[in-house]
């Protein structure tokens, strides 16, 4: 198992992009993306959001995460998510 860590070196995007690189399938078996489609992960939304990027969905509404420092930027979670829909 991978640690993550904000050092030198470290790639976050590409951890996130092998991920569904393998796993990608899973979902394209279940699932058709619609043009208004909005995803509302139950975590952050850098790694829904690779997969939302791939399946062509432009919405996206999770917790975010600065990948430099590993420092949450906003948290959106329970009731308060539907808020956050456009």
């Amino acid at each position: 198992m991978r640690r993550l860590t904000s050092g030198p070196g470290f790639d976050m995007d590409g951890l996130v992009g092998e991920f569904w690189d393998r796993n990608m399938h899973r979902v394209m078996d279940r699932y058709r993306p619609r043009e208004d489609d909005v995803v509302l992960p139950a975590g952050f939304d850098l790694p829904v959001g690779e997969a939302c990027r791939r399946l062509g969905v432009g919405g996206c509404i999770g917790s975010t995460l600065d990948q430099g420092t590993l420092e949450v930027g906003h948290l959106d979670f329970g009731p308060g998510k539907p808020r956050s829909l456009p």
